[in-house]
């Protein structure tokens, strides 16, 4: 499979947000001429979900362009989902057999679990391209080793991972000490454990582990304490970086709940820089 033949996700998601602009058509009417939901039609541009060809010529139809521009950008042969797919599949097992990882490993590394992971390789889940770059950074892998054919021996950016540990990076002083860290932002920010569990996606057992220092600490894992707990992941990790200031706690959440001007205020300041989310126009 030649690198031409593989198509890229976002610049899929960028032609047929160029195309539907083009049309005059916002995304709830886009979404409901194909059937599909505004989410579904934002994950698409935005290149985080592979195409499904069930619906694409019809959605080269509404766009009217045709399916090849809208994928590769220009005359290609169509690659099949099911091809596309399996592809994928064949290469993250070959990545599993070369570090002697088990399906629950990879699984954990990646941030999912077991029986998500497992839908993918049994092809009953589409591989999305965030699946991939969590694969390709936590094993620091290339991403053209899943769109093209480069073997294995050229994938790794750096020296093939130790396959007891795939962490993207190594740890300073204990895994204790990060656990107290996030037990005691957790109570300075008043939230409980499962509170905690809901902003961050990890349930609350696998919380009493962390702050109990029973299990291990990955980047990846403290990035999405840091996000919840707004705070810097070398914060949870090493104890170094700051707090951000002003942190959102429940008083502040109170606060602008009884502040109508104060809202007003903040959604003209995010959208006069940019920072305000896009509605679905």
């Amino acid at each position: 499979m030649s690198k031409a033949a593989i198509p890229d996700p976002r610049a899929f998601g960028s032609r047929v947000l160029e195309q539907r602009n083009a049309q005059g058509l916002n995304r709830r009417e886009f979404g409901k001429r194909l059937g599909i939901s505004i989410a579904y039609v934002q994950r698409i541009e935005k290149g985080t979900l592979v195409y499904i060809p069930d619906f694409l010529p019809k959605l080269a139809e509404i766009l009217d362009t045709t399916c090849d521009w809208l994928i590769y950008g220009e005359a290609k042969p169509l690659v099949p989902y099911t091809e596309l797919n399996a592809h994928y599949i064949r290469k993250l097992k070959e990545l599993m057999k070369h570090l002697q990882l088990t399906q629950a490993r990879m699984a954990a590394d990646c941030g999912t679990s077991r029986p998500v992971f497992g839908r993918y390789l049994n092809e009953s889940r589409a591989i999305t391209l965030d699946i991939l770059e969590r694969v390709c950074a936590v094993y620091h892998v290339r991403m053209d080793y899943f769109t093209t054919d480069l073997s294995l021996k050229k994938a790794f950016v750096i020296e093939s991972p130790k396959p007891a540990a795939p962490s993207v990076m190594p740890l300073m002083g204990t895994d204790s000490q990060a656990g107290e860290r996030i037990r005691k932002r957790r109570e300075q920010l008043h939230l409980t454990k499962a509170e905690l569990g809901r902003r961050t996606g990890i349930n609350a057992g696998n919380i009493v582990r962390l702050e109990n220092g029973n299990t291990r600490i990955r980047y990846e894992t403290a990035y999405k304490f840091a996000k919840a707990l707004q705070v810097e992941p070398e914060w949870i990790l090493y104890g170094t970086a700051q707090d951000i200031p002003y942190p959102i706690t429940p008083d502040v959440s109170l606060f602008l709940e009884r502040h109508e001007e104060v809202r007003r205020m903040i959604w003209e300041m995010m959208e006069s820089d940019g920072s305000k989310a896009p509605e679905d126009d």
